[in-house]
């Protein structure tokens, strides 16, 4: 019975593994993820959770994280937020000032107007 396990174990593929200088196999117990869309990845035996965040142009981004901008206009900012790339507009602060190139806010030269 163990001759018969071992053999049949070196050609299973899936939850039974075969461990060096081990004449017998073990069942590989998994935990169950801690989501809602679990799935198992090729050659695998466990089930596991997707990574959170956004994958933009093949390169994962954590969830929060800026994400670089499809837009070339300077304020214009994005994030991964719920599986989603979401971008939105910079808030400048009300100053007079020069916008340095590149830039989307101005460099406030004497504090926010309306503040002393």
């Amino acid at each position: 019975m163990l001759l018969q396990l071992s053999l049949a174990c070196a050609f299973l593929v899936g939850c039974f593994t075969k461990a060096p200088l081990v004449s017998d196999c073990s069942l590989v117990r998994c935990m169950a993820p801690a989501c809602t869309d679990p799935y198992t990845p090729p050659g695998q035996c466990c089930p596991i959770c997707p990574l959170s965040g956004c994958v933009v142009e093949s390169v994962h981004y954590k969830e929060g994280a800026n994400v670089p901008s499809k837009s070339t206009h300077p304020c214009e900012v994005c994030y991964c937020y719920d599986g989603s790339v979401m971008c939105a507009w910079m808030m400048c602060l009300n100053c007079v000032g020069q916008i340095p190139p590149g830039q989307c806010c101005p460099v406030c030269e004497s504090g926010p107007s309306g503040v002393e």
